[in-house]
Formats: structure tokens, sequence, C-alpha cells
């Protein structure tokens, strides 16, 4: 990223982490308890687990996004204050 470009917004951050905590939700729905339903064949299965983790590791970096800025903003406020 070049150095006058800004990363995205907390807001954005929390959209994209609902939308992959959702789709998250939904992939282990599908994995764990609709394949044995539609009887999915062990390839459809495992694109679907892959597809779920995925999701689920795109949640928790968004998370973890959140969770940095919300660290970063307190210690500059403390620094100001100072």
């Amino acid at each position: 990223m070049a150095q006058n470009e800004r990363g995205r917004s907390s807001a954005s951050h929390l959209t994209f982490l609902v939308i992959f905590t959702v789709l998250f939700a939904g992939g282990i729905v599908v994995t764990f308890f609709a394949a044995p339903l539609f009887a999915l064949t062990p390839l459809q299965g495992a694109v679907a687990l892959i597809l779920t983790l995925l999701t689920g590791s795109a949640a928790a970096w968004e998370l973890r996004c959140l969770v940095v800025a919300r660290r970063h903003r307190r210690r500059s406020e403390r620094m100001r204050s100072i």
C-alpha cells in the first residue's frame, strides 16, 4: 500500500466481519447438516469444507483488524493526552 493511501475504515471492517460471519455460519450448516440430506459426494463435501474454512479465516482476519485498529486508536489517544 502506498503511503498516501489509507486503509479501510472500522465500519468497513465491521461490515465485512458481519458478511463473512454469516457466510461462515451458512457454510457450517451446508457442510455438516445439509450435506447428508443432499447426499453430497466426498468432493462436494470437501469443497464445502474448504470454503467454510476460508470464510471463517476471513472473518477472523476482519476481527483481528478491528481489534488492532481499536488498540492503535486508544494508544494514540493516550499519547495525545500526555
